[in-house]
């Protein structure tokens, strides 16, 4: 038993597929001098001296020092001008790592980083976020054996709490949350956040909200520059995941609970959002 367990917990020494750290130059060699397309990871960059101009499907962002820039996945990323002197950080980290954030406030934090992706934040927030990339970079070139995939796992979603959280503390609450369609945005997503389990389309959501959908749509993507049936696969995939990574649910009780027509359908769901089946997918990363 002793082996068998042993075997199951040790994990091969291979390169970090769960997030990668780069600096100055490094940064500018992980675009190429072109468009990068972020398909299966986001990442964080602080700014600590220089300047650098980014687009984020389309919209530009000048991030200088005391800048902090989060860049959500399934985008197009472009490096523009960079200033000689720039120094700064880059954090990769791979989507499946976020998505072990609880459903409720892992999808509260996300919407906060979504609405204000550049946030200026002070000196010792900084030097507290850097200091945490330091200590992952520290972690992922060590020989850990065992419990690599939880041990990263936690340390990720410590990370991702701590910029949520200084993402908050600089937020104009009141500006962000202020004009008529920034609060459609919000009471869209708390409906989600109740009815996601039993309700997919922007149909039901928009009649809960006295709209159209064309409507609805056309104010959730200003917002946040993502259609709102994106948010709603979103957070059910997110629920999914927990599930398959944390519960012994099978397939069959996962579909029930997400309201899926079968086990059938709710698989090839899940492998178009992810990548991968279900089974696979639980294998991996319980």
């Amino acid at each position: 038993m002793g082996t068998t367990n042993q075997a199951k917990d040790k994990e091969p020494q291979t390169s970090n597929p769960w997030f990668g750290v780069y600096r100055n130059d490094e940064i500018t060699k992980q675009f190429g001098g072109g468009v990068r397309t972020f398909q299966d990871s986001g990442f964080v960059m602080l700014c600590n001296s220089g300047s650098v101009v980014m687009s984020v499907n389309g919209i530009k962002y000048k991030i200088e020092r005391n800048h902090l820039f989060v860049v959500y996945p399934r985008v197009d990323v472009s490096l523009y001008d960079i200033t000689e002197d720039f120094d700064g950080v880059l954090l990769e980290i791979n989507v499946n790592m976020v998505n072990y954030l609880s459903v409720g406030s892992g999808i509260r934090a996300y919407v906060q980083v979504a609405q204000s992706p550049l946030v200026t934040i002070s000196d010792d927030e900084r030097e507290m976020l850097l200091e945490s990339i330091d200590f992952l970079q520290r972690r992922s070139e060590c020989k850990i054996a065992y419990y690599r995939s939880q041990l990263y796992t936690n340390l990720i979603r410590g990370f991702c709490y701590e910029v949520a959280c200084v993402v908050r503390q600089n937020l104009n609450i009141d500006e962000v949350n202020g004009s008529r369609k920034n609060q459609i945005f919000q009471r869209f997503i708390k409906e989600v956040m109740v009815h996601y389990a039993t309700e997919h389309r922007v149909e039901f959501y928009a009649n809960r909200l006295g709209m159209t959908a064309k409507y609805l749509c056309m104010v959730v993507k200003e917002v946040s520059n993502i259609p709102p049936q994106n948010w709603i696969n979103e957070v059910i995939i997110r629920s999914a995941k927990v599930m398959l990574s944390t519960t012994d649910m099978s397939i069959n009780e996962i579909t029930r609970q997400l309201n899926f027509p079968n086990p059938s359908f709710f698989c090839q769901y899940f492998k178009r959002s992810v990548g991968q089946t279900p089974l696979k997918y639980r294998k991996y990363y319980k």
